[in-house]
């Protein structure tokens, strides 16, 4: 192999690894994206899991008022009789 020979492979060398360094870092950036939308996913699903317990609460605090509210009236009724 001459010298052209050796400075053309190596000329290829280094273009592939720049090929692959462009492959790694657009790799990175593309991790980097889906970290920050999984992040952003988790937040909204805690913040809905948060207002879906509050509202379970409220019903379910509502349907006790409820129940209360019915014993409530049936013993009414029943002094009535």
């Amino acid at each position: 192999m001459d010298d052209f020979q050796i400075k053309l492979e190596l000329s290829k060398l280094e273009n592939k690894i720049l090929e692959l360094e462009n492959k790694q870092n657009g790799v990175k950036f593309n991790v980097a994206i889906l970290q920050q939308s999984m992040e952003k996913l988790q937040q909204s699903l805690e913040k809905l899991l948060i207002s879906l317990a509050k509202n379970l609460e409220l019903w379910y605090a509502n349907t006790n008022t409820n129940t209360e509210k019915d014993e409530d009236e049936q013993t009414d009724k029943s002094k009535c009789h």
